[in-house]
């Protein structure tokens, strides 16, 4: 999943110069694929914050595209923030689940995801972990219908490792004569497993943390992501009432912080309970309440079906 970038113009400053110049020129959906492009350059610069910014503005404008949820999944990924990452990419096969290239980073993120979950088990040395692999980043916006094909990935290999050719498998050697005296085998340390309840406890906070997280940053897309399509909203309104009224509330204060603490974990098969105290404070409101999440798994990750306040 290495990206190899060609274009030879988008390395180019004056030609992101060019696209800036052609915003707004044209109808919404060239004005909209100039922005993606300076997006993408920005992206190659390494000025990832800048092209982050263009990316969520596009999946505002266009919501139904993929392009721009795989691009801000590429530079979640290179920030170390793969909650978010898989997030992205989530939202990009809602729109199109075909989309080859969205399923073949999301691959690469789940990887990431459980090395990391393995070694923080074990307690391994994350300095000397492997570092995360990279995503495709998309460098233009595919026409709505047409079909989303990944290019072949680059076989990797290991340093060092050789494949030696097959050999045909020489003959078993005749068995040995019974040793003359009962041998007492030592006994075998069983092998290390990762405990279930506790790992699956891990992802469920993790899915609660990375919320909170995302409503404290006022990042609305992937705040409105851990919500299932069909969560029971409070007050028996549409998901996308509910979620317009969300994105107002989320976007008024300047300043929000949101923390769970004393989180209680139940799981029972593929559906968790998260009792916790929910710290609120913007500006100079200051509520704490108590917080129930219920939440259900779905394609590796938690999503909230429902949420009780107050209680």
């Amino acid at each position: 999943m290495l990206l190899v970038l060609g274009l030879s113009n988008l390395g180019n400053t004056a030609y992101a110069n060019d696209l800036k110049q052609i915003l707004g020129l044209g109808d919404e959906s060239q004005s909209s694929q100039a922005e993606f492009r300076q997006g993408v350059i920005l992206a190659q610069q390494n000025d990832s914050d800048e092209a982050l910014k263009i990316f969520v503005e596009l999946t505002k404008k266009h919501p139904e595209w993929p392009e721009p949820y795989n691009n801000m999944a590429v530079i979640y990924m290179e920030k170390g923030q793969y909650d978010k990452a898989r997030l992205a990419l989530e939202a990009a096969l809602k729109t199109h689940p075909s989309y080859a290239t969205a399923h073949e980073n999301l691959g690469g993120v789940y990887a990431k995801m459980a090395s990391d979950a393995y070694d923080k088990a074990l307690q391994v040395d994350h300095s000397k972990a492997p570092p995360a692999p990279k995503l495709v980043l998309i460098k233009e916006i595919v026409p709505s219908g047409a079909v989303h094909v990944a290019a072949k990935p680059t076989p990797q290999f290991l340093p060092g490792l050789v494949i030696p050719a097959d050999k045909p498998k020489p003959p078993s050697p005749p068995p040995l004569p019974p040793p003359p005296a009962k041998v007492i085998a030592k006994p075998v340390k069983p092998p290390v497993t990762l405990p279930v309840a506790v790992d699956q406890r891990n992802t469920v906070m993790d899915a609660v943390q990375g919320w909170a997280k995302a409503w404290s940053a006022k990042d609305v897309p992937a705040y409105l992501a851990y919500y299932a399509q069909d969560f029971k909203t409070p007050n028996g309104e549409s998901r996308a009432e509910w979620a317009k009224g969300r994105k107002e509330r989320i976007s008024r204060p300047s300043v929000i912080k949101v923390r769970v603490e004393a989180p209680k974990v139940s799981i029972q098969g593929n559906r968790a309970t998260v009792a916790f105290k929910q710290d609120y404070r913007a500006g100079e409101v200051v509520k704490r309440t108590r917080k129930v999440l219920y939440l259900r798994q779905s394609a590796n990750s938690w999503v909230i079906e429902r949420e009780e306040a107050g209680k």
